[in-house]
């Protein structure tokens, strides 16, 4: 989570916050990620998400990322029943601050484990969209073959 004041909502962001933590996997020794979208092209379906997978798989210890994308109209996931809870547990809350937010976050599961909460700051987003924008021929392919354009280790 982070306030209005140290990002914006959008891929970048996005990439970042999936980047941070496929970092955190890695060092917990994890080798594959799988990870489930919606189709948001303006969150989650696109060339900056796609580039920090790819940026990802190349430049931490995992051997394997699966990102799949649910069918439109069966978009219903996990997140879903979180940000309900949380709606749910804050309803009746005054909330001014991000301090505050994060903590009736942590707060709102009450029956298993809280929330893990992040604190995101603006040195936590990458610029992933100057990095993908200095790859030539960034697209999709087959499995099995390389990200045309790019060596691993070529980029910042």
């Amino acid at each position: 989570m982070w306030p209005e004041s140290e990002g914006r909502r959008g891929p970048n962001e996005v990439a970042s916050c999936l980047f941070d933590y496929m970092k955190e996997r890695s060092l917990q020794s994890v080798k594959e990620i799988h990870m489930f979208s919606n189709n948001c092209g303006g969150q989650d379906r696109n060339r900056y998400v796609a580039f920090a997978l790819w940026f990802a798989r190349n430049h931490l210890s995992l051997s394997k990322i699966t990102h799949t994308f649910l069918e439109k109209g069966h978009t219903e996931t996990e997140n879903d029943s979180i940000h309900a809870t949380i709606e749910r547990a804050t309803r009746r809350l005054e909330v001014y601050t991000p301090d505050q937010w994060y903590t009736a976050v942590r707060a709102a599961r009450v029956s298993k484990q809280p929330y893990k909460v992040k604190e995101m700051t603006a040195k936590d987003f990458v610029d992933f969209k100057s990095m993908s924008n200095k790859v030539k021929n960034l697209q999709l392919v087959t499995m099995g073959r390389k990200l045309c354009g790019a060596e691993p280790g070529s980029l910042p």
